[in-house]
């Protein structure tokens, strides 16, 4: 493994893609609001929640990653061929949680902050 710049780099093998470079950033946000547009691939990661009103491009893959919550506000919208994954999982988790939300070209309705 390497530590370099709050990122350690290090190879590990899934079971499914054989072995490859892991990377696990240390420099996580607390929390993140999102108003405008992505037309990127993008991965948000944070450690608490993540705000979105957004719009996702036709063709982009956009994965939000929280770890308390993730609120969908009016005007968050996913254009015709876009990839939208919400998940439980923020900053710390590696592998895919069983709370995962996957919209293909729709906005999916998820859950507001949670009530504790």
């Amino acid at each position: 493994y390497l530590y370099h710049n709050s990122k350690l780099y290090f190879a590990a093998d899934d079971g499914i893609h054989g072995k490859e470079l892991w990377v696990w950033d240390f420099n996580c946000p607390e929390f993140m609001t999102i108003n405008n547009a992505i037309s990127q691939d993008t991965d948000v990661k944070v450690e608490k929640y993540i705000v979105g009103s957004n719009k996702i491009n036709a063709g982009i893959k956009v994965d939000y990653n929280a770890n308390k919550y993730i609120t969908l506000n009016p005007g968050f919208e996913t254009k015709s061929g876009a990839r939208f994954t919400a998940s439980m999982s923020g900053c710390i988790n590696f592998f895919p949680s069983s709370n995962t939300t996957t919209s293909e070209s729709e906005s999916k309705n998820l859950p507001s902050k949670p009530d504790n």
